[in-house]
C-alpha cells in the first residue's frame, strides 16, 4: 500500500520529539518518509546540520576512530560513507545476567538498553579512547556519523547504534575508499607481517593509487628497523632513558650532535619516514573532507 506525503505528515506530526528522532534514525524509512520526517523536524527547530568546527573535528575523528592500520587492507582499503543521523553517538548497551551454560555453569550475559536510556553517560560510558559519552560526542561532532565495510559486497558496521539505510544520493556522493595509512602511525607498522603480502604484491607490479609512495615508505621503514637493530641494546637503553634521545622527542635533533653517529643516522631515517608518511595520510584526510563537503551541500538543500 502506497503512503502519501499527506499521510506521512500526519503520522510524524503526531509523534513527540523523541519518537520523531528515533523514527528518523531507524534506518527503515523510504526516501519520501525521510523528507517528510525532516520537514517536521525543521518545523520544530531541530537542525541536524553540523557547524564548520564539527565538520573539521569529525574529519580528524574518522581518520583515527580506530587503528585502521590494523583493520583495513592495504591493497583495497575500506568503503566508508559519512552522513547525519538523529541517533549519532547513541546506542548504549549493558550486560545483564541471563543464566548459566555449559558443564561448568558459566554465567551468560545478554546486552540490553539500560533503564536510563540509550545515551552513553558517565555512569554507562562507551569504552573507547575517542569518545565516551553522548554529550561529548554531540558537542564535538553534532549529528555526524559514519559507517564502513571492507568491500562493496560486505555489510556495513557502525560504531554505535543500528545500521542506517541511507538515501542513494548520500551513498553515492558521500562514500569513499579509505586506506590504512589514514592512521598517523602507519609508517611504524608498514613492515608488520600483516602488510607483507600486500607490499610484495606492490613490488611485483600490483596496481595501487599510491604504489610508488608506499614502496618508498616501506623501503625507509625497513632501513629504520635495521638502523635501530644496529645500535645494540646498551646504546638503545641509554638513549631511551628518561631525558635522553627517545624517538620523537622535540629536542632530539638539537641534541643529536651529542649522540653517536649511528644515532644521528637513525634520527635522520626516522624523520624521512615521517615525511614520507604525512602526504599519504593527508590525501586520505582530504577524501573525508571532500565527502563531508558533499554531505554539507546535500544538507543545504534539506535544512
Amino acid at each position: 500500500m502506497r503512503v502519501s506525503r499527506e499521510q506521512l505528515l500526519e503520522v510524524f506530526a503526531s509523534l513527540d520529539t523523541d519518537e520523531l528522532m528515533a523514527r528518523h534514525a531507524s534506518g527503515n524509512l523510504t526516501e519520501l518518509a525521510y523528507e517528510v520526517a525532516e520537514e517536521e523536524m525543521r518545523r520544530r527547530g531541530i537542525n541536524l546540520r553540523p557547524t564548520p568546527e564539527q565538520y573539521q573535528a569529525f574529519c580528524d575523528h574518522v581518520c583515527e576512530a580506530h587503528s585502521w592500520y590494523k583493520h583495513l587492507p592495504l591493497l583495497n582499503g575500506g568503503h566508508f560513507v559519512v552522513f547525519v543521523a538523529a541517533d549519532a553517538g547513541i546506542g548504549c548497551l549493558v550486560g545483564v545476567p541471563a543464566g548459566v551454560a555449559g558443564p561448568d555453569s558459566a554465567p551468560v550475559y545478554k546486552l540490553v538498553t539500560p533503564p536510563e536510556g540509550r545515551e552513553f553517560t558517565d555512569k554507562h560510558p562507551r569504552i573507547h579512547h575517542t569518545w565516551q559519552t553522548t554529550e561529548e560526542y554531540r558537542r564535538r561532532f553534532g549529528y555526524l556519523d559514519y559507517m564502513f565495510r571492507r568491500g562493496p559486497d560486505k555489510p556495513y558496521a557502525r560504531d554505535a547504534g543500528p545500521l542506517v539505510r541511507l538515501p542513494e544520493q548520500v551513498e553515492e556522493r558521500c562514500g569513499f575508499v579509505l586506506y590504512p595509512y589514514a592512521s598517523q602511525n602507519f609508517g611504524d607498522v608498514i613492515t608488520w607481517r600483516k602488510h607483507k603480502e600486500a607490499i610484495d604484491q606492490l613490488r611485483a607490479g600490483a596496481a595501487h593509487p599510491a604504489r610508488d609512495e608506499l614502496l618508498e615508505l616501506a623501503r625507509l621503514a625497513t632501513a629504520l628497523k635495521t638502523a635501530w637493530a644496529a645500535l645494540g641494546d646498551p646504546v638503545t637503553e641509554r638513549l631511551l632513558a628518561p631525558g635522553n634521545l627517545a624517538p620523537g622527542n622535540d629536542d632530539a635533533k638539537a641534541r643529536s650532535l651529542e649522540a653517536p653517529v649511528e644515532w644521528r643516522s637513525y634520527l635522520d631515517l626516522e624523520e624521512r619516514v615521517r615525511a614520507a608518511s604525512e602526504p599519504l595520510r593527508a590525501q586520505e584526510a582530504e577524501k573525508v573532507r571532500a565527502a563531508l563537503a558533499q554531505l554539507d551541500d546535500w544538507l543545504q538543500h534539506r535544512w
